[in-house]
């Protein structure tokens, strides 16, 4: 009954050296003297106040975009246990990052969205290939969608992943019209 366990385990791996490499030097890079300088940076002025604004349950709409992405800021903040009441009234104030990935903007939000857009929608036309209406060509389908509408909601700039999407489903449709193996 037990003789499995007389039988030796055997543990294979294959490391990546680059791929280790590149992780390490992007964590360095990203944690290295993380907490100076300790000041409220350009426009996380503004977006402070929004996120504080959210989770005091004032809602609203201003000029900057679309509200989604003030939400998400919103989410991170509530998820790292902000409260909202720390008074982001003017640059150079204690306690902020400096570094792209570190600033609280929604730049780092909408490549986000972006990139999983173009990813789902990647892994729907390979689907498309193999198995079309299967349940995972219906996720990576859908996954597509809410991936665009996230990056539209997030900055209106967003609209240019629908732009590229659509154009790239374009071709694939051009394709899929002239393929005399497909029936009608």
């Amino acid at each position: 009954m037990w003789g499995f366990l007389k039988r030796p385990v055997v543990v294979t791996a294959d490391i990546n050296l680059s791929l280790v490499a590149l992780t390490g030097m992007g964590l360095l890079s990203r944690l290295w003297r993380l907490t100076y300088p300790r000041a409220v940076v350009f426009d996380e002025v503004y977006y402070g106040q929004y996120i504080s604004f959210y989770m005091k349950q004032i809602f609203f709409l201003d000029d900057s975009g679309p509200p989604f992405g003030h939400m998400v800021l919103a989410l991170g903040g509530y998820l790292g246990g902000f409260d909202g009441n720390f008074l982001w009234n003017r640059i150079g104030a204690e306690n902020a990052l400096i570094t792209q990935s570190r600033l609280m903007l929604l730049e780092s939000v909408l490549i986000f969205f972006n990139l999983l857009a173009v990813l789902s929608y990647l892994k729907f036309f390979n689907c498309q290939k193999h198995s079309p209406f299967s349940l995972s060509w219906w996720f990576w389908l859908t996954l597509t969608g809410v991936a665009c509408s996230c990056a539209v909601g997030i900055k209106y700039m967003g609209v240019f992943t629908y732009v590229l999407v659509l154009g790239v489903a374009a071709v694939h449709a051009w394709h899929l019209l002239g393929d005399q193996t497909l029936s009608n």
